[in-house]
């Protein structure tokens, strides 16, 4: 089930974050404010320092970039500082649509019992959408070399281990479906369908640990999921090798169980 809450303290984190920097670039600029006059198509800028116009020249002036600077950063400042207080009442306000969180808030004699699935509305036909086509990642067919129980190809033994939970568990997924993060197109492992949620999930697994190229790369991919506000275990889940390249398919089960299912 879709849950904004995450989403929502998550831009709160970045508004507030960025009303602290915008407030200690403000310290580094001049106070005034700018007036302007136009002579024959061009723009000359002044300074108003005790109602008086100080003159300053042109656009190309470095005073009147930073005076400009610094209005940009003050309306700004308001307006992040509005942002946050909605924000903070929202989260006040919020209520979960959560069937788990209803369930324990309703009276006894209406709470579904564990095995009721709490599919109230139907979401997506789930067998069609494992199977359906999707943008695939086409990049070094070469290397998908390994076969899975669902009879795909990928591109390590450690995804084929993932693969062959997932479909025993009978989750559905894709592999490498392509996800374009502005000027950037990548291709997670997976994107996991969460049947109890209603949403999608991708997984990414992060194998040859030791090896420092593989490492930056990962850093690269994490880094860009961030900024783009992927919360760690809400929007994507990660799976690890250990440092000799050993895998550990129980843990990973249990991972698959606290978020695929």
């Amino acid at each position: 089930m879709y849950n904004s809450i995450s989403y929502i303290m998550a831009d709160l984190e970045s508004q507030e974050s960025l009303a602290k920097q915008y407030r200690h670039r403000l310290l580094e600029l001049p106070e005034g404010k700018l007036s302007t006059s136009t002579i024959r198509g061009t723009t000359y800028y002044y300074k108003l320092v005790n109602g008086k116009k100080l003159y300053l020249g042109k656009a190309d002036c470095e005073e009147v970039k930073l005076l400009q600077t610094r209005a940009h950063l003050t309306e700004a400042l308001k307006r992040i500082e509005r942002n946050c207080t909605a924000l903070h009442h929202l989260l006040e306000e919020y209520q979960s649509v959560e069937p788990d969180i209803i369930n324990s808030k309703i009276p006894k004699a209406y709470q579904f019992s564990k095995q009721n699935n709490y599919q109230l509305t139907n979401w997506l036909d789930l067998q069609e959408w494992g199977s359906a086509e999707y943008d695939k990642n086409t990049k070094y067919p070469e290397k998908l070399i390994h076969r899975t129980v669902k009879g795909e190809c990928v591109r390590s033994k450690s995804e084929v281990i993932i693969a062959d939970i997932l479909f025993l568990k009978g989750i559905e997924y894709h592999y490498e479906e392509n996800l374009t993060l502005g000027k950037e197109t990548i291709a997670p492992d997976f994107k996991v369908a969460v049947a109890s949620q209603r949403r999608f999930r991708r997984l990414e697994h992060f194998g040859m640990l030791s090896s420092s190229k593989y490492l930056e790369e990962c850093l690269w991919k994490l880094r860009l999921y961030f900024s783009y506000k992927f919360v760690p275990w809400d929007d994507i889940i990660f799976t690890f090798e250990a440092q000799d390249g050993g895998i550990d398919a129980q843990t990973i089960s249990w991972i698959i169980d606290q978020f695929c299912v």
